[in-house]
């Protein structure tokens, strides 16, 4: 029987990008390989997507140890951070940027954590016991570094790290946005990686949210990771598998931009209203 594709599983256009970096070498010694690796790509991207238990995954998928086992295989050897890096240097192309950007901007975010996970804290700020997401993205979004810490982590320490990470893996960016958090490590951003951070305040009197001048960029990059579910409270014990995820997000973020498929259309584009804008009867279902 024909299985029916869900919404996150990867097309042919995708998985033509991604099966290079996760397909096992040929000729290399060991038992031969018998999943296939876009099952295990479409096991990670459901979970992300729908935020489902583990255990609960369909039938039709891998099992969710499999699947575990090689998300954490992508994590420690980098294949994950491979990827992301080619898809976003395709995308800039794409988007009619250079492959490496020179400005980025930054922001974190608070989220709560599942019970028995460790290493949270918590962030008085927000009053929120949890982790702190550190994202950086570039000027159209994309994201570039990502640092999950505990919540007690303050935003300038948080942004520390991701800019160190930022200057080594892309060395062009010489400028950077904040709001006010990160005032405190303008001197050293400039010192000791010459990365100009300017910080972008807020508007006097501003009560509601109003879409301030470069910031905008990067709270929308959060908007589209909050689209999947599973990176709606932090359900990893470790970090660095929860900075996967989020890369993982990214990276479906930007191959759907890059290569929409056109086989998720709404299905209601494809059929028939009247002048009402209801959906006319099938008349050869009704005959």
């Amino acid at each position: 029987m024909q299985r029916t594709a869900y919404m996150t599983d990867v097309s042919d256009a995708h998985w033509a990008i991604i099966e290079p970096f996760v397909q096992p070498t040929s000729g290399k010694s060991g038992r031969p390989a018998t999943i296939d690796r876009r099952w295990i790509v479409n096991g990670v991207f459901y979970v992300l997507g729908t935020g489902c238990q583990w255990r609960n995954l369909p039938h039709d998928l891998p099992k969710a140890g499999i699947i575990r086992y090689y998300l954490k295989k992508w994590t420690e050897d980098g294949t994950i951070v491979t990827i992301h890096a080619y898809v976003l240097g395709e995308t800039r192309l794409a988007q009619a940027r250079t492959v490496e950007p020179t400005a980025c901007v930054l922001d974190s975010q608070t989220v709560k954590t599942a019970a028995g996970i460790g290493e949270s804290g918590f962030d008085g700020g927000k009053k929120i016991t949890g982790r702190k997401r550190h994202i950086t993205v570039d000027t159209q979004g994309n994201v570039l570094d990502v640092v999950v810490s505990p919540a007690n982590i303050t935003d300038a320490e948080g942004g520390t790290y991701s800019l160190s990470n930022i200057a080594y893996t892309h060395p062009q960016i010489i400028k950077a946005w904040a709001d006010h958090a990160y005032v405190g490590i303008i001197d050293d951003m400039r010192e000791h990686y010459g990365i100009e951070l300017e910080i972008v305040p807020q508007i006097a009197d501003q009560h509601t949210f109003i879409p301030l001048p470069r910031r905008w960029v990067v709270e929308r990059s959060l908007a589209w990771i909050a689209n999947y579910r599973r990176l709606a409270k932090e359900y990893e014990r470790r970090p660095e598998i929860s900075e996967s995820h989020i890369l993982l997000a990214s990276i479906h973020v930007m191959l759907r931009r890059m290569k929409p498929d056109i086989s998720l259309d709404k299905a209601w584009k494809n059929r028939k209203r009247d002048r009402t804008g209801r959906i006319m009867p099938d008349v050869a279902k009704a005959a």
